[in-house]
């Protein structure tokens, strides 16, 4: 089988969607070694460096191939590429669009469906959420499902989605028979040292943006010191200036500034060493289509607190991983506090964590999901 995955942009600011399609070409490739893929997408924001480590980052049998994007623009298209396109898109038994919202992605995937009639499976990371739809340029978005993505839509042969919470929100512009669940892969990167847990740091790793539920995690940590004085929490990511300005102002106003620390973007080794040190990862999200960062504190043995608007919640509940609670100050507070108070308790949902994660999220077991979906696409049986 040769596959076209296309993601528009695969700059290191693109953050979740590029790790998310490196990591299931790994799986798609380490169950079927015999597929071939080509990775398409423009330079836009494409630094030498990052270049070269999607590069190495891609298996055997699988390529890069860059289109210069005409303009700076996020949302400009590349016609070199849609050329290209319209010549090769033949030689291709499936298409993969890892995008909405977007005239590239639109493009590829009608191109791809009329004029190469190729199978197209949509891979919408999260951008058919309800979040996504109604914030930021609402209106226009609304405009652009109903005049060129529903076609889009119509067109594919199946939607892939991670999670039966990203699924549930798509249910009102996707059929629910076209609609495939196929959690993201997870792979280790670093191999931790096994050092000493701090049992008084809780730890967020995302970014910092008023979707993640930040302002609840603060108030709901200021809480937790009014009784619990040791308990410290860093806070990993990047976002807009103006935003961090306002949470170091919010952690003055509550009077948690000596005990919060903002780490900044963190990635790497240093990633995986806050993980596996902290007592918890808190995630109080008021909208997350999965959550890679979260599995990736469970694969170091770290518990979770995640609010039950996070796509992996019901992964979590089933293998007692960690704790679900509504996005509320009051219920992240006491579970913050259920964990601090109770260390081998975390311990025990840390290792159940890291057990599931290994059991289900293997890229070769994730891999076999992908590539059923795929060949679903390609046979019409859908």
């Amino acid at each position: 089988m040769r596959i076209l995955q296309f993601l528009p942009g695969i700059s290191q600011r693109s953050g979740g969607p590029i790790r998310s399609t490196l990591a299931t070409i790994r799986a798609v490739h380490a169950f079927a070694p015999r597929v071939r893929t080509d990775l398409v997408a423009t330079d836009l924001n494409l630094e030498g460096p990052w270049h070269q480590e999607v590069v190495s980052k891609l298996p055997g049998g699988a390529k890069l191939m860059v289109f210069q994007q005409c303009g700076k623009h996020t949302h400009n298209v590349s016609m070199s590429l849609l050329r290209w396109l319209y010549g090769s898109v033949e030689s291709y038994d499936l298409v993969v669009v890892r995008s909405l919202f977007h005239p590239l992605s639109s493009a590829v995937g009608l191109v791809a469906a009329v004029h190469g009639g190729r199978p197209v499976v949509l891979t919408p990371h999260g951008s058919l959420s309800l979040y996504t739809r109604t914030h930021g340029h609402r209106w226009l978005k609304s405009l652009y499902m109903k005049l060129i993505d529903r076609r889009l839509i119509e067109r594919c042969a199946l939607v892939q989605v991670t999670s039966e919470f990203e699924a549930r929100e798509a249910k009102d512009v996707v059929p629910t028979e076209r609609l495939r669940i196929v959690p993201h892969p997870f792979e280790p990167e670093f191999q931790c040292d096994g050092g000493l847990r701090d049992d008084s740091m809780f730890v967020f790793l995302s970014r910092l943006h008023p979707m993640k539920g930040l302002e609840t995690l603060l108030r709901a940590f200021a809480r937790l010191r009014g009784v619990r004085g040791r308990a410290r929490l860093s806070l990993a990511g990047s976002g807009d200036d103006a935003y961090i300005s306002e949470l170091k102002a919010l952690c003055r106003s509550l009077k948690i500034e000596s005990w919060v620390r903002f780490e900044g973007f963190v990635d790497g080794a240093d990633k995986y060493r806050l993980l596996s040190k902290a007592l918890c990862f808190v995630l109080p999200s008021y909208r997350e289509n999965y959550s890679i960062a979260a599995v990736e504190a469970m694969s170091v043995g770290t518990p979770v607190i995640i609010s039950d608007n996070v796509g992996i919640a019901s992964l979590v509940m089933q293998a007692h991983a960690g704790l679900v609670v509504p996005a509320d100050v009051r219920p992240v507070s006491n579970a913050m506090r259920r964990l601090i108070d109770n260390p081998e308790n975390a311990r025990q949902m840390g290792e159940a964590g890291r057990e599931v994660v290994r059991s289900e999220l293997s890229p070769r077991k994730v891999g076999e999901q992908v590539m059923g979906v795929y060949k679903e696409a390609c046979d019409g049986r859908h």
